[in-house]
């Protein structure tokens, strides 16, 4: 029994061209394999036709990924504190949205998922390609990302088009937020605040202190969970409140932190990400801390969550995308750093 699984891991990954990088355990490489073969189930389930309707529901999908989760944690027990998350949020509706939310799939008027099948993809290098779609050509797989040869590309997406991006560097992102029109003096309690710190070695979440170290920061005051961008000249304090931004699993969300990344940018201390070369096909690249979503989404095109299915700090990579992820983390203020942080 024990081969017959091997055997059918192994012949999955070649179908999806998924090696094991050097060294790497039987159970990590199942779960890669399985995680994305889990996507792909994603898109072929959602390209098929059910009652000679184009697309299919939400729902569908999610009865039909949830069996195959439970199936294959069946066959490879220790799957399960890998693929099952400990909020709510469930692997089916996680895959489902990042595929929505980058463009691989499609919401129809009658509500239905359909596969974007529309030759859309991002170019990252002279060979390699992400495809938003399944082509009819042969690809590989990278996390749930789908690649192909820039010549399949039909209609080329712009990086920052599709991230939905400004192309303010983070400094300038940083000015703009900065504008000295938009503050005004408040009554308002400093005691009761708490102040980002850019110039912290520690990750962001773990850089608050009870005064400010820079002209410009972020305070939040913990009882109301309000939260102001501060200009301080010569200890006067100048508020302007922040909106609160989205927390959930839209595209758009979490783009808070950008603020974090741009002031450490601004500061000459910015966040650092680590590159761990594992082989010449594959890395880690660990994170001190939180990406957005749109940053966040893109990296599970061409990455897998290292320790399980829902790991936000820590990706194996594939090495021929780095140059390009490195480019998309540097707009907003992240260096890549090869070695120990």
């Amino acid at each position: 029994m024990v081969f017959i699984m091997k055997d059918m891991i192994e012949k999955m990954g070649m179908s999806m061209d998924i090696p094991c990088y050097k060294n790497e355990g039987y159970d990590s490489y199942v779960f890669r394999v399985i995680y994305s073969a889990l996507g792909q189930w994603c898109l072929t389930i959602a390209a098929s036709k059910i009652n000679e309707m184009d697309g299919v529901t939400k729902h569908h999908i999610s009865i039909a990924l949830n069996e195959l989760i439970a199936k294959y944690i069946d066959l490879f027990p220790v799957l399960e504190n890998i693929l099952y998350s400990e909020s709510s949020v469930k692997l089916s509706l996680h895959i489902q949205t990042v595929y929505l939310e980058t463009g691989y799939l499609t919401l129809t008027n009658a509500n239905l998922l359909q596969v974007s099948n529309f030759g859309d993809g991002l170019i990252f290098d002279n060979d390699f390609a992400i495809m938003l779609g399944l082509p009819n050509i042969r690809y590989e797989i990278s996390g749930l990302g789908v690649l192909t040869t820039p010549k399949s590309i039909v209609l080329p997406v712009e990086t920052k088009d599709f991230l939905i991006r400004d192309t303010l560097s983070p400094q300038e992102y940083c000015l703009c937020n900065f504008d000295s029109s938009d503050f005004s003096l408040k009554e308002i309690d400093i005691n009761e605040l708490e102040f980002f710190n850019p110039l912290s070695k520690k990750s962001p979440s773990s850089s608050w202190e009870k005064s400010p170290n820079t002209e410009f920061t972020i305070a939040r005051r913990i009882k109301t969970r309000t939260y102001y961008r501060v200009i301080n000249r010569n200890n006067d304090f100048y508020f302007a409140e922040m909106i609160e931004d989205e927390r959930n699993g839209s595209l758009t969300a979490y783009e808070y932190r950008r603020d974090y990344f741009a002031l450490k940018s601004l500061y000459d201390n910015p966040l650092r990400a680590r590159v761990r070369r594992l082989d010449n096909n594959y890395s880690i690249l660990s994170f001190e801390g939180h990406l957005p979503n749109r940053e966040y989404y893109l990296l599970l095109l061409l990455a897998w969550p290292a320790s399980n299915a829902f790991d936000k700090s820590s990706f194996i990579i594939i090495n021929k995308a780095l140059p390009f992820v490195g480019s998309v983390l540097n707009d907003i203020g992240i260096v890549i750093y090869e070695g120990e942080i």
